[in-house]
Protein backbone atom coordinates (compact mmCIF):
# COMPACT_ATOMS: atom_id res chain seq x y z
CA UNK A 1 0.00 0.00 0.00
CA UNK A 2 1.43 3.42 -0.88
CA UNK A 3 1.86 6.31 1.51
CA UNK A 4 -1.29 8.01 2.74
CA UNK A 5 -1.88 11.49 1.32
CA UNK A 6 -3.10 13.88 4.02
CA UNK A 7 -5.06 17.09 3.41
CA UNK A 8 -4.39 20.20 5.48
CA UNK A 9 -6.90 21.00 8.20
CA UNK A 10 -7.42 24.69 8.88
CA UNK A 11 -8.69 25.92 12.25
CA UNK A 12 -11.52 28.43 12.46
CA UNK A 13 -12.40 30.85 15.25
CA UNK A 14 -14.53 28.02 16.68
CA UNK A 15 -11.38 25.89 16.98
CA UNK A 16 -10.33 22.61 15.41
CA UNK A 17 -10.29 19.08 16.74
CA UNK A 18 -7.91 17.45 14.25
CA UNK A 19 -8.92 14.29 12.44
CA UNK A 20 -6.10 11.74 12.39
CA UNK A 21 -5.60 9.17 9.62
CA UNK A 22 -3.89 5.80 9.99
CA UNK A 23 -0.50 5.41 8.33
CA UNK A 24 0.04 2.93 5.51
CA UNK A 25 2.80 0.39 4.99
CA UNK A 26 6.08 1.07 6.78
CA UNK A 27 9.39 1.59 5.02
CA UNK A 28 10.06 2.62 1.45
CA UNK A 29 7.00 4.14 -0.23
CA UNK A 30 4.89 3.96 2.93
CA UNK A 31 4.00 6.48 5.62
CA UNK A 32 2.47 9.87 4.82
CA UNK A 33 2.61 12.55 2.14
CA UNK A 34 1.05 16.00 1.96
CA UNK A 35 0.97 18.99 -0.38
CA UNK A 36 3.37 21.54 1.06
CA UNK A 37 3.28 25.30 0.63
CA UNK A 38 5.62 25.85 3.59
CA UNK A 39 2.87 26.77 6.04
CA UNK A 40 1.80 23.34 7.35
CA UNK A 41 2.76 21.19 10.30
CA UNK A 42 2.62 17.40 10.22
CA UNK A 43 1.53 15.89 13.55
CA UNK A 44 2.17 12.18 14.13
CA UNK A 45 0.80 10.17 17.06
CA UNK A 46 2.03 6.72 18.10
CA UNK A 47 -0.19 4.54 20.29
CA UNK A 48 1.85 1.36 19.76
CA UNK A 49 4.02 -0.20 22.45
CA UNK A 50 7.30 0.68 20.70
CA UNK A 51 8.85 3.94 19.55
CA UNK A 52 9.01 4.57 15.81
CA UNK A 53 11.43 6.47 13.60
CA UNK A 54 10.28 8.81 10.86
CA UNK A 55 12.37 9.96 7.90
CA UNK A 56 11.61 13.09 5.90
CA UNK A 57 12.48 12.08 2.35
CA UNK A 58 14.47 14.60 0.34
CA UNK A 59 14.12 14.98 -3.43
CA UNK A 60 17.91 14.77 -3.79
CA UNK A 61 20.83 13.04 -2.07
CA UNK A 62 23.66 15.42 -2.94
CA UNK A 63 24.18 19.14 -3.42
CA UNK A 64 27.27 20.22 -5.33
CA UNK A 65 28.89 16.88 -4.57
CA UNK A 66 28.12 16.94 -0.83
CA UNK A 67 26.00 14.08 0.53
CA UNK A 68 22.80 15.21 2.24
CA UNK A 69 21.39 13.20 5.13
CA UNK A 70 17.63 12.90 5.29
CA UNK A 71 16.27 14.23 8.61
CA UNK A 72 14.89 11.68 11.06
CA UNK A 73 12.79 11.97 14.21
CA UNK A 74 11.47 9.63 16.89
CA UNK A 75 7.88 9.29 18.09
CA UNK A 76 7.77 7.76 21.59
CA UNK A 77 5.77 4.62 22.37
CA UNK A 78 2.20 4.60 23.70
CA UNK A 79 1.55 8.36 24.00
CA UNK A 80 4.05 9.68 21.45
CA UNK A 81 2.93 12.90 19.78
CA UNK A 82 5.31 14.82 17.51
CA UNK A 83 4.70 17.98 15.49
CA UNK A 84 7.10 18.65 12.62
CA UNK A 85 7.93 22.27 11.83
CA UNK A 86 7.04 24.11 8.66
CA UNK A 87 9.22 22.73 5.89
CA UNK A 88 10.68 24.92 3.16
CA UNK A 89 9.23 23.69 -0.17
CA UNK A 90 12.49 24.46 -1.98
CA UNK A 91 14.31 21.84 0.11
CA UNK A 92 11.67 19.26 1.06
CA UNK A 93 9.08 19.06 -1.74
CA UNK A 94 9.24 16.17 -4.15
CA UNK A 95 8.59 16.77 -7.86
CA UNK A 96 4.84 16.49 -7.22
CA UNK A 97 4.92 19.33 -4.63
CA UNK A 98 4.48 16.98 -1.68
CA UNK A 99 6.53 16.11 1.37
CA UNK A 100 7.09 12.36 1.91
CA UNK A 101 7.56 10.94 5.42
CA UNK A 102 8.48 7.27 5.79
CA UNK A 103 7.90 5.45 9.08
CA UNK A 104 9.72 2.46 10.60
CA UNK A 105 6.39 0.96 11.75
CA UNK A 106 2.75 1.92 11.25
CA UNK A 107 0.68 -0.11 13.69
CA UNK A 108 -1.38 2.34 15.79
CA UNK A 109 0.31 5.33 14.11
CA UNK A 110 -1.82 8.23 12.87
CA UNK A 111 -1.14 11.61 11.30
CA UNK A 112 -2.74 14.95 10.55
CA UNK A 113 -1.62 18.06 8.66
CA UNK A 114 -2.46 21.36 10.32
CA UNK A 115 -2.28 24.73 8.62
CA UNK A 116 -2.47 27.84 10.81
Amino acid sequence: MPRVDLSAQIPTVAGLTPSFTAASTSGSGGGFSYSNNGDQHLRIKNASGSPITGTIKLPYTTIQGATITEPTFTVAATTGDVILPRLNPSFYNQNDGKVYVELSAVTSVTGAVLQP
